[in-house]
């Protein structure tokens, strides 16, 4: 079978009971909060990723060109991401209400469910994650990939 999506913008204020798509993907502070709304499915992508390559899976980096340069922006997004690691309670309390998420579940997800440093396994991840974007001819292939 040979299907072919196509990708349509969900506005922030559209209603997904009435929004004409087959499946939608629900990312960000919206994932947190799906709709009363009944699915026939939901997945946690990176749960399912899990289960099937037995790796965690990369949703976001920061990333730049290999010519700009980038050290103390670097450092900066580092020391942000420390500062808020350590104020985990602090934003459940914040964004827990305007989520419509409770604080308990949503200080869970950010401490038991994200990963805020990129490791050897968040690494293999990404790196089977292009493999096999490539072998699907979604990714152009890698100069290291074309060597070898």
């Amino acid at each position: 079978m040979d299907l072919r999506p196509e990708l349509v913008e969900l506005p922030l204020d559209a209603d997904f009971q009435s929004f004409p798509a087959d499946a939608i993907l629900v990312i960000g502070d919206r994932g947190l909060s799906l709709p009363a709304e009944k699915f026939h499915f939901v997945w946690d992508l990176g749960e399912r990723w899990q289960q099937w390559q037995g790796l965690p899976f990369v949703f976001a980096l920061w990333v730049a060109r290999p010519e700009v340069a980038t050290r103390h922006l670097t450092d900066a997004l580092a020391r942000a991401r420390d500062e808020g690691v350590t104020r985990l309670a602090e934003i459940a309390d914040g964004a827990s209400q305007p989520l419509g998420v409770g604080r308990a579940e949503l200080l869970s997800y950010l401490r038991d469910s994200l990963r805020f440093t990129l490791g050897p396994r968040e690494r293999q991840g990404m790196q089977r994650f292009f493999a096999l974007a490539e072998q699907y001819g979604l990714l152009t292939p890698s100069v290291e990939s074309a060597q070898s």
